[in-house]
């Protein structure tokens, strides 16, 4: 999700002066990574969420902007072989102190959920929407319908910043289709 996220802040960015925070949200699963691990049939919520603070600025590079965004995607992860619960109280004060005008950028759903496999006995559905991102800033995500290991992604913006953002995102794909 590093380019879609680039092109997201690029689409409703400003300048590549900005010292603007944009944050990106990863969740986990924790089930596999507490000590000791959730058993394999729990059913319930287990995940929990970690920030990536990045300034505008970064993810406006042109040359090494996913360069810059992937790396400090990695720290995160690679901080969660320490324990997903290291620093947790920590974590969790950081998100009040986001700011009202900060840009969030989460994803909602996975595509490792199964959802177009799910049957409530009405049959399996057709298409699948998280409607929540038109008011939250996320992607959403989930495994193609066609069941080819694709993943789906939505996204929810105003005419124009869409427009932008499948430019930039097109463009993206030309460039590495040629590195």
């Amino acid at each position: 999700m590093v380019g879609e996220d680039i092109c997201l802040v690029k689409a409703k960015g400003n300048s590549r002066e900005s010292k603007s925070k944009i944050y990106l949200v990863l969740n986990a699963d924790y089930r596999a990574r507490l000590d000791p691990p959730v058993l394999e049939n729990y059913f319930g919520n287990c995940i929990g969420s970690h920030l990536v603070t990045l300034e505008e600025a970064e993810c406006m590079e042109l040359q090494d902007g996913l360069a810059i965004v992937a790396a400090k995607i990695g720290e995160v992860i690679k901080g969660l072989e320490n324990g997903v619960l290291e620093g947790a109280e920590k974590r969790l004060s950081n998100w009040g102190s986001l700011g009202g005008g900060a840009q969030v950028i989460g994803v909602s759903g996975s595509y490792r959920f199964g959802l177009y496999s799910l049957d409530f006995g009405w049959g399996k559905p057709k298409k699948m929407e998280i409607t929540s991102i038109d008011r939250n800033g996320a992607f959403s995500m989930a495994e193609s319908r066609d069941g080819s290991g694709g993943v789906e992604i939505g996204l929810v913006l105003k005419k124009h910043e869409m427009e932008l953002f499948g430019s930039l995102f097109h463009e993206g794909l030309e460039d590495y289709s040629t590195a």
